[in-house]
């Protein structure tokens, strides 16, 4: 036996219903890319390939109304969050000087020292 992803037994039919859409939502970002990737191309049969397979187990007849539109509002929330922090990453490692110390400038570390 293989190793299997972490999985439930039963499913509960909303989580059936999201991940559902999830992969839908997943086959129809494949399908708008594939035909960038030229035919020659051994991704393009992997793709062509893959979304076959999967369409014949999440067909989009099975569409629960919403619940699309309710996964592509995730993944976009999802996708806003991480943007946001990889911005946050790049302008802290902007503001860090190389090989500072951490300590804030003009903060408490700052006072001299024969004050206070």
């Amino acid at each position: 036996m293989g190793a299997q992803p972490n999985a439930v037994a039963s499913g509960n039919p909303g989580q059936v219903a999201s991940a559902l859409a999830g992969v839908r939502t997943a086959i129809a970002l494949l399908e708008k890319e594939l035909p960038k990737i030229p035919l020659d191309n051994p991704l393009h049969k992997a793709i062509l390939t893959a979304v076959s397979s999967i369409s014949r187990h999440a067909p989009a007849s099975a569409a629960v109304p919403g619940q699309q539109t309710t996964a592509l509002a995730g993944a976009m929330d999802q996708a806003r969050r991480s943007q946001a922090l990889q911005q946050l990453q790049r302008m802290s490692a902007q503001a860090s000087p190389a090989g500072g110390t951490g300590a804030p400038a003009g903060g408490a570390a700052a006072t001299p020292a024969g004050g206070a």
